[in-house]
């Protein structure tokens, strides 16, 4: 496995961290970083910028584990493990919420947390090549036209949407009278999978996988990141089919 995946560790007790970054290394990841707290955390996320992040949910401080999370899915899309001792159904749900939605419990096994960097590291690697194969459709097509097609563009770059919405294919940006609407990083990929397949009802599975990848996502994660779009947008641009999906108007 070559050192090109980099994970970052929250964890406040020493001992634990240090048993994580040698069974890392064990498993063949070795770019690591380890920090003690949240804003650390969130300070080294944005330089480090890991492919994945694992985090204690019980931090020392104001903010804990799950809030850290949040935080830094706001501006970046990293799959996180979350490590917690708690098991009440308000923790767990809290973290269901969250972008990063894996985790496991304390003490964990260390054949379950191996599965679960590795399904992320499946994950990291299809990307890689996605990327690898957009930048040699770069260089190879020098026609604006083809790389639209190749990229599955329209002519237009905008579509007209009910309700005085707008949205910008290209970019993945929803606009309501001409003003953008600030959404995370899912919530961008749930408008732009309805967008693109605009008067189409998009089934649950769909939409998980485009969204989630290989993730068994519980269909609670999808209805929570709903809400989430809901809460920024007008309710009535989203339209729910029961037992089948959604469609954007």
């Amino acid at each position: 496995m070559k050192n090109i995946f980099k994970i970052l560790v929250v964890e406040d007790k020493k001992s634990l961290s240090d048993e994580l970054t040698n069974v890392l290394k064990i498993f063949g990841y070795e770019d690591m970083r380890v920090v003690t707290n949240s804003d650390d955390a969130v300070l080294l996320a944005k330089e480090f910028n890991p492919d994945l992040i694992i985090m204690d949910v019980i931090l020392k401080g104001k903010i804990d584990g799950i809030e850290t999370a949040q935080i830094i899915s706001k501006n970046q899309d990293i799959p996180t493990i979350f490590l917690t001792s708690l098991t009440d159904d308000y923790v767990i749900e809290k973290i269901l919420e969250t972008d990063g939605f894996i985790y496991l419990t304390k003490p964990f096994k260390i054949p379950e947390l191996k599965a679960n960097i590795a399904m992320v590291y499946k994950k990291f690697q299809k990307e890689n090549n996605l990327k690898l194969k957009s930048k040699s459709l770069e260089d190879d097509n020098h026609s604006l036209e083809e790389k639209l097609k190749h990229l599955g563009y329209s002519e237009s770059d905008f579509l007209n949407l009910n309700y005085n919405y707008s949205y910008d294919i290209k970019n993945k940006i929803i606009y309501h009278q001409e003003k953008e609407v600030k959404l995370s990083t899912k919530e961008r990929e749930f408008i732009y999978i309805l967008a693109k397949n605009r008067s189409k009802v998009m089934d649950f599975e769909t939409i998980k996988e485009y969204i989630w990848g290989d993730y068994e996502t519980p269909n609670s994660t999808l209805r929570s990141l709903v809400r989430r779009v809901r809460s920024k947008i007008d309710d009535l641009l989203i339209k729910s089919i029961p037992n089948m999906g959604y469609r954007i108007e």
